[in-house]
C-alpha cells in the first residue's frame, strides 16, 4: 500500500547492515545517510488522515464527535 522502491537507498542499507559487526562506526554513517535519502525522497508520507466532518443542521447544538467513533448523538440537542 505505502510501498517504496530505491535501488540506490536498499544498496546502501544493505551495505550498513552488513558492516555492522566488523565496522560498527561506518555502519552508523551509512544508516545516517540512508536516513537522509529516505527523508529527502519524502518516501513517508501518511496517505489517508483521520479528520471526520459531522454536517448537521443549524438547528443542532453541543456537537461533539471523537475521531474514530462519530458523533456523541447522546449529548446532541434540538432547538
Amino acid at each position: 500500500m505505502g510501498a517504496y522502491c530505491s535501488p540506490t537507498v536498499q544498496a546502501l542499507a544493505d551495505e550498513a547492515r552488513s558492516l555492522r559487526q566488523k565496522d560498527p562506526a561506518r555502519s552508523l554513517t551509512l544508516w545516517a545517510q540512508v536516513d537522509r535519502m529516505v527523508t529527502d525522497d519524502a518516501a513517508l508520507v501518511p496517505f489517508f488522515n483521520r479528520v471526520s466532518i459531522v454536517a448537521v443542521s443549524p438547528d443542532v447544538g453541543n456537537v461533539m464527535n471523537r475521531d474514530g467513533h462519530g458523533p456523541l448523538l447522546d449529548q446532541m440537542w434540538l432547538k
